[in-house]
């Protein structure tokens, strides 16, 4: 990740506070400053109509994206969640909410019957938007790409339901967590450790390597845990992953392969199948990373442990 990516990703932290900072003098509200936040509405082309807009402080919530649900209950709304999408399994609580389907499975019939006064569905569920907005039901979409959009998205979700000041609260306490922790991983002086983050892989076999991009939250995570982020592509092209090659694998040189797996623990025989294909990328390489196979179906997740889940890194980074 190169310098300029590196001070932007810490020029949006430090905005978050500046942001809050206004909101304590009776400045806009911090969603409404984040370019992020911005990102999370619905297009001119698919505006709502007046019927889909939020009424003050929804009482019934169908939160779909996982990070949602979990900034609900964080914010002492967990009570008004009455539906949650397939993928939502933390805290436990929302994992016990009636599911109402994924991405590609979503059961509008069954959202409809739970009588919601908001549904907040996530980027990946914007196809749903139509259909349900017809229904004359309140659509909200909340996405978080970054760091600085997943900051943005707990006070949305506060002021959405009345904890403005708790969202402020926990927005505060979560920059000064990531900037310690960023702090603290340069303290050594020593250059950040060239490391390729891995999340997927090709439908056909090992290749292509899905390497998390730099500048969104993946890749934000790693630099902030102490890692240089040996993925790269055009500006305009960077989204979820970037594609990599074995030779471009092992071109990169990371000096730390972190293969995250989400869907499913793997089983001892399917870890070391992982360790042997990174091994056979390396086996010519004068010098071999360090090879790290880690399942976390939390990691991806832009909710309130996001310090958390730079600890992980950074552990694994200074092994």
């Amino acid at each position: 990740m190169k310098g300029v990516r590196t001070e932007k990703t810490i020029r949006l932290l430090l905005a978050a506070m500046a942001a809050q900072a206004a909101i304590a003098a009776g400045g806009i509200g911090f969603a409404q400053t984040s370019q992020a936040a911005a990102q999370s509405q619905p297009s001119s082309q698919s505006q709502p109509s007046p019927q889909s807009q939020p009424s003050p402080e929804p009482q019934r919530i169908v939160a779909l994206p996982p990070h949602v649900a979990e900034i609900l209950f964080a914010l002492g709304a967990g009570g008004r969640v009455v539906g949650v999408g397939d993928g939502c399994q933390w805290p436990d609580a929302a994992r016990r909410k009636p599911h109402v389907g994924g991405v590609f499975d979503l059961n509008i019939e069954h959202i409809a019957a739970l009588k919601p006064d908001l549904v907040i569905l996530g980027a990946s569920h914007v196809l749903s938007y139509r259909p349900l907005a017809a229904l004359g039901i309140p659509v909200k979409i909340i996405d978080a790409r970054t760091i600085n959009g997943a900051l943005a998205n707990i006070q949305e979700v506060a002021i959405l339901v009345g904890r403005y000041e708790l969202g402020r609260k926990y927005i505060l306490q979560m920059v000064d967590e990531l900037n310690g922790l960023f702090n603290k991983n340069r303290q050594s002086g020593a250059p950040p450790k060239r490391a390729l983050l891995c999340i997927g892989h090709g439908d056909k076999g090992f290749e292509p390597v899905l390497a998390a991009a730099p500048g969104n939250y993946l890749g934000e995570l790693l630099w902030t845990a102490g890692g240089q982020n040996v993925a790269n592509a055009p500006e305009g092209e960077r989204g979820l992953a970037v594609p990599m090659t074995a030779a471009e694998v092992r071109d990169s040189k990371p000096e730390v392969v972190i293969d995250l797996l989400t869907a499913a623990a793997p089983s001892s025989e399917e870890r070391k199948t992982l360790e042997s294909q990174w091994a056979d990328i390396f086996a010519a390489a004068a010098e071999k990373p360090r090879i790290h196979v880690l399942y976390d179906p939390y990691l991806p997740i832009p909710g309130m442990r996001m310090a958390d889940s730079v600890k992980e890194l950074s552990k694994l980074l200074q092994e």
